[in-house]
């Protein structure tokens, strides 16, 4: 995969492709999927899609579901993977700052996205604007540095924060939590 990447686009890209590899935050997300239920009428997104594997995991459950992305490249292949194990694919080249989606989702879902403290609050009010009033984000992280201060602002910002599988991941046996965030700014007295 990274052989297609020019050295023109990687320049104009300006960050590593971490979207070429499955990390195990995704990993966990894909278990995870396969082993919730959903409603029939179930609508989700997946925030840093990477190659699709979560996208294509939500697909098999029978999600009507849109992957995005920031990098060019991983929405290509991400379209691809997703086309090649379930339904045509719906992928958005977008960053979480400025997503050019008008829909609301019962799911917003995102594994291992959160690599500097800046994203914190945009991944939060992302999250909130995707989001129908009583619908829930699944976050999927290795407990990095700011995954504390993730937890503690979604609480913040009128998040409920419920962790909802804790595994153990990689090579390097990281610690691997999922949790459940729900908008209780939108809730109906």
């Amino acid at each position: 995969m990274l052989e297609a990447i020019s050295e023109r686009d990687y320049e104009k890209e300006r960050y590593s492709p971490y979207w070429a590899e499955t990390w195990p935050s995704a990993s966990a997300m894909f278990g995870f999927i396969m082993r919730s239920g959903f409603s029939d009428t179930c609508a989700a997104v997946e925030l840093g899609c990477g190659l699709g594997v979560v996208s294509s995991a939500l697909c098999a459950r029978g999600l009507f579901t849109v992957a995005a992305d920031i990098a060019y490249h991983a929405c290509c292949f991400a379209a691809f993977n997703i086309s090649r194990n379930s339904e045509p694919s719906r992928v958005v080249c977008a960053d979480i700052h400025a997503l050019p989606l008008r829909q609301k989702f019962d799911l917003v879902v995102a594994s291992d996205i959160l690599y500097e403290e800046c994203l914190i609050d945009p991944l939060l009010d992302c999250i909130r604007n995707l989001l129908v009033p009583g619908g829930r984000a699944w976050i999927a992280d290795p407990c990095r540095r700011f995954w504390k201060r993730f937890k503690e602002r979604a609480a913040k910002k009128e998040f409920s924060l419920e962790i909802l599988e804790r595994t153990s991941g990689g090579g390097g046996g990281c610690t691997i939590e999922i949790v459940q965030l729900i908008d209780l700014s939108s809730r109906q007295f």
